[in-house]
């Protein structure tokens, strides 16, 4: 992936510095808690893993509503669904970056699950 370079007059690409997805995304998700904004567009920050555990959906909103730290998890989940799939458009199935991406999610899932069933780290159960 290339972001244009600031240069005026011509269009250049350079490209991204070398920073994990869970990093990046995690301090995407602390920088909406410290800012206050972690609670809004969290509709659209579940789209993603309610899509994918559509029987959990009541368990995921509830947890969600109660819990930022889960929130964060989920907004990461969301930002790396969407990556994804714009990566897809552009590389295609094999390309290095879609299966770190679709690790990064797996990775994401099995916190989010642990997470639902309280056995994540810090975690409590949902009632």
């Amino acid at each position: 992936m290339f972001v244009p370079a600031a240069r005026p007059g011509k269009l250049q690409t350079s490209p991204l510095p070398a920073v994990s997805g869970r990093d990046l995304m995690r301090n995407t998700g602390r920088a909406a808690i410290a800012t206050g904004t972690a609670g809004q567009g969290a509709m659209e920050d579940i789209r993603s893993i309610v899509a994918r555990f559509p029987g959990r959906e009541f368990e995921i909103r509830r947890r969600c509503a109660r819990d930022a730290h889960f929130r964060t998890i989920c907004s990461d989940y969301e930002e790396a669904a969407d990556a994804l799939r714009r990566l897809r458009g552009v590389a295609g199935e094999s390309s290095r970056k879609v299966e770190e991406y679709v690790s990064f999610l797996a990775e994401l899932e099995t916190e989010i699950l642990e997470h639902l069933q309280g056995n994540a780290p810090g975690a409590r159960r949902s009632q």
